[in-house]
Parts: C-alpha cells; structure tokens; sequence
C-alpha cells in the first residue's frame, strides 16, 4: 500500500516536471529552516514562546533519531527498486526512513508556535497547512512513506505535549538532578549509536550516526542552557522594529558561523561525529544563552549613550 502510492506519486511527479519537484524541495526547506525561525521568535518577538518552541524543536530531534537507530528501517527506493526519488531530495535524505524527520521537525516547530505562539486562526491555519505541505513533498518527492510522514507527524505532537507537561513541573527545566539526567540519558543515546552495528550500507551507518550526534548535541547545549536561562535578564517586552532588526542581524552573524562551520573546523582535530556533536552544542548554548547576553550588553550601552 505504502509503496503503490509513493509509485503513483511518482507518476503525477515524472508528468509534472521539474518545476513542480523543485517546488516541492523547497517546501521541505520549511522544516530546515524552522529551527532559525524559532531563534529569531525567541530573539525578537517573545521569548517564552520561543523557548518553548527551541525545547520542543530539540526533544523532537532527539525523540526521531533514537527512533532510527533502534529501528534502522531503509529508505523506500532501497526497499523497492521502482521507487525513484527526486534528485533534489536524496541530498537531505540521509540515514534511515521511519519515522521521517522534516515531518516530525515541520509538527515540533510550527505546531508549538501553533499552540504558544499566536491567538490568530488565520495564521494556526497557515502553519497547519505548513505542517502538512511539509509531510506531503515527502512522499511527493519519493524519500519518505506515508507511515514514516504520520509518525514523524506523531512525534512531534508527543515532543509538544512533553514539554507543555514539564512546563508545569518547573524542575525538569530548574532542578539540578532533572538536567543532570537529562545529560545522563543523551550521553547514553550517544554510546548507544556510536557503538551500535547498522544494517545496510556503511555509508547509511555514518549517515546515521552524523545525523544522531547532531540532535544529541542540540538536545545537550538545551538542557544546559534551560538550566541557566533562570539568571539570564533579557526581554522581548517593548521592542522597537528598529531594535528586532538589529537583534535578528547580531543573532544571526553570531550562530551561522557555529552552526554551518565549527563542524569543519573541529574535523581538522576531531571524528566528525564529535564535530558535530560539540558543533550544535555550542549552536544550542550560542543562540539560548550567549545571544541574549550580548543584547543585554549592547543595549544597556545603547541606552548609556
């Protein structure tokens, strides 16, 4: 069943052209893009909303790739041969299938903003459509199956009702033991993926492993970072345009070198698995902590003048 409507979506697909599958890439970008977009509301427009969107971004994340490596399930085109993903896709395609990550990502960023950060119908109907168009280029591009889609899409509403619980028990974000175990179970997903055997091709073990120290690291540099966010002063409240520009720009030139480069970098010395590993880490501690306190610094200095 799964494998007859990917085929037949590829049909509508090859008929359709190039134009459409490069539309349908780009609405799949929703979902890489989402966790900027969640920065910059935490940054710029309100800072709880935000946060409460980074935190169900980074479990999400962690949620999916544990998921993955505990059931290794290949992709569609490597379980059938008639299955011929877009070109386009395969790029972002990495590790293995079930549950599917852009989905399970578009569900945890845009479904929390969905539900903390807007009163507005309208724009709750904008990001469900989101949510769902993201789901669909999946399977329209060949990459995902339908169950892979609607568990990615189950994920990401498990990660929002986990958060919004530990949202009113302070002390999974506050408590020095609930962080400490928090550390302690992403230490262990990390041995546990480093050291697990992978079925199929070695290149979709690395795949995997890359894509996992990815979100282990992210979900690392949160807990740490929701644990002194308490002392951090920064506010939202009473921004002028001119001072959400300035601060999405600071923001932006602090994060993008950490996110898109330290990895590299790191590379030179490291295994790239603990590039990236330290990479979102540091991405996560930059953007949740070290951000803000430079808006503090210059506008205080600003207000000095």
């Amino acid at each position: 069943m799964d494998i007859d409507l990917l085929l037949w979506f590829q049909k509508i697909r090859e008929a359709l052209g190039p134009i459409a599958e490069q539309l349908a890439d780009g609405i799949s970008m929703l979902s890489t893009i989402a966790v900027f977009i969640l920065f910059l509301v935490y940054w710029c427009m309100d800072r709880k909303t935000g946060r409460f969107g980074l935190l169900c971004f980074s479990l999400g994340q962690f949620m999916n790739q544990t998921c993955k490596a505990i059931f290794c399930i290949p992709r569609p085109w490597i379980r059938n041969e008639a299955i011929h993903p877009s070109e386009h896709a395969i790029e972002s395609a990495s590790g293995y299938s079930f549950p599917s990550g852009h989905s399970q990502t578009a569900m945890s960023s845009y479904g929390a903003l969905s539900v903390k950060g807007t009163t507005s119908r309208c724009i709750r109907v904008i990001l469900l459509v989101c949510i769902l168009l993201v789901g669909l280029s999946r399977n329209y591009l060949g990459v995902h199956t339908p169950q892979d889609v609607l568990a990615g899409f189950g994920m990401g509403v498990l990660s929002i009702v986990a958060v919004i619980y530990m949202s009113h028990h302070s002390s999974f974000f506050t408590g020095g033991k609930a962080v400490a175990a928090g550390l302690c179970l992403v230490g262990v997903m990390t041995v546990f993926v480093l050291l697990k055997q992978y079925p199929g091709s070695v290149e979709q073990a690395v795949l995997m492993k890359e894509d996992a120290m990815k979100a282990y690291g992210f979900m690392a540099g949160t807990i740490v970072s929701a644990y002194y966010m308490q002392t951090n002063s920064f506010t939202t409240d009473h921004l002028s345009i001119k001072q959400r520009i300035r601060r999405a720009l600071i923001g932006s030139v602090m994060i993008a070198p950490v996110y898109f480069g330290g990895d590299v970098l790191l590379a030179v010395f490291l295994p790239m698995e603990a590039a990236l590993w330290i990479c979102t880490f540091a991405s996560a501690v930059t953007g949740i902590l070290l951000v803000p306190y430079v808006f503090d610094k210059v506008e205080k200095r600003t207000i000095e003048n």
